[in-house]
């Protein structure tokens, strides 16, 4: 069984290879600001080239939290996105599931799949996001924030005199400049956020113990600051998205059946 799994992000895209649920190979490139399907597809090929292995020729299982992305490829067939409506091995309480977002649904899947219940993943990419899912296996809901980037950036557009800082913890908490100020400010004001949002999760759902999961382009700045009990996993979207392919392709062996006719006639790159 052979497919592609990608992790569509605001900032950047991770593409997976996999094949008999093993991964050949991930690569990353920034997310397209392209409109047009060709051209988001080039990309794409452009990244793996040195594969040899064409884009074209496997099923491709897609996370996209990007809408005009995820507009300009929902009508290749064989294109499958990744949604509540995948089947995931989780139930949705209090939410809209068709409000949840793909990476989410993708991050829940890894997470039960790798780590005792419950369960507490936090993402830090663009946004923040700080998920739960009980001893169930029910996902209950959530926080969303600014992410480090967004905050930094923010900080120094909507005032006059604060720099842009370079997003590394200071030796020490207290800042002794503007510079050391503001990095402290967001790199341990992020981190403080991080475990006392965990903290009151864990103390409104009456439990004492979690497995933490960490994931996300902006963790590896914060993960040293963070409590070692803490699992980090730089993989844990594409992972997800690869269970959700290789559940999709058991239950629906036509998919993979009749995925290279399909493909081949609808990818022109």
């Amino acid at each position: 069984m052979k497919f592609f799994a990608i992790d569509v992000g605001n900032s950047n895209t991770k593409i997976a290879f996999f094949h008999n649920q093993r991964k050949v190979f991930s690569k990353q490139l920034p997310t397209s600001t392209s409109n047009e399907t060709n051209s988001i597809l080039l990309e794409y090929q452009n990244t793996i080239a040195t594969e040899n292995i064409l884009f074209n020729e496997y099923p491709i299982f897609i996370s996209s939290v990007v809408l005009h992305i995820t507009k300009a490829l929902q009508s290749v067939k064989n294109i499958h996105f990744i949604s509540s409506k995948s089947p995931i091995n989780f139930t949705i309480l209090r939410i809209d599931p068709s409000t949840l977002g793909a990476d989410i649904i993708a991050a829940s899947q890894a997470a039960l799949n790798l780590y005792q219940t419950p369960c507490i993943v936090v993402d830090a990419g663009t946004a923040t996001t700080i998920t739960m899912i009980n001893k169930n296996r029910e996902f209950i809901g959530g926080t969303i924030s600014p992410g480090l980037g967004i905050s930094a950036k923010a900080l120094s557009l909507m005032t006059s005199q604060l720099p842009t800082v370079e997003l590394i913890a200071p030796t020490k908490t207290i800042g002794f400049d503007t510079e050391t100020a503001i990095q402290s400010g967001l790199i341990h004001g992020h981190v403080g956020m991080i475990e006392s949002l965990v903290q009151k999760f864990m103390k409104e759902e009456g439990i004492s113990q979690a497995s933490i999961v960490l994931t996300g382009g902006a963790i590896c700045k914060l993960i040293e600051l963070l409590p070692s009990h803490y699992i980090y996993n730089s993989e844990l979207v594409i992972e997800g998205i690869a269970s959700l392919a290789e559940q999709t392709l058991a239950l629906s062996p036509d998919f993979l059946q009749h995925a290279d006719n399909n493909i081949k006639n609808n990818f022109r790159i």
